[in-house]
């Protein structure tokens, strides 16, 4: 099984966990109900995640790959595709 995990950066902040999420469609439908700074005027798409490349940014056991998506301000958000398995 795969799960989708969110997670927000903002530059010299730190970082906020916004939740495990069933799809990449779940995690874009969040983002588009989301609320707060600059986020009520961003609608981004599945085609401005950019593939995170760097293997030490997703070397957390269980992570298949990642995206980056940039957003307002001096944020971002990295979304990583997490599988498990039942035992």
């Amino acid at each position: 099984m795969t799960f989708y995990t969110l997670i927000q950066y903002v530059d010299y902040e730190g970082s906020t966990f916004h939740g495990n999420f069933a799809s990449l469609e779940d995690v874009f439908v969040y983002l588009h109900q989301a609320e707060g700074w600059l986020m009520d005027e961003w609608f981004p798409e599945q085609e401005e995640l950019e593939h995170i490349d760097n293997h030490r940014d997703i070397a957390f056991a269980s992570v298949s790959t990642g995206w980056r998506l940039d957003a307002p301000g001096d944020s971002h958000f990295r979304i990583y595709a997490c599988s498990v398995g039942a035992a």
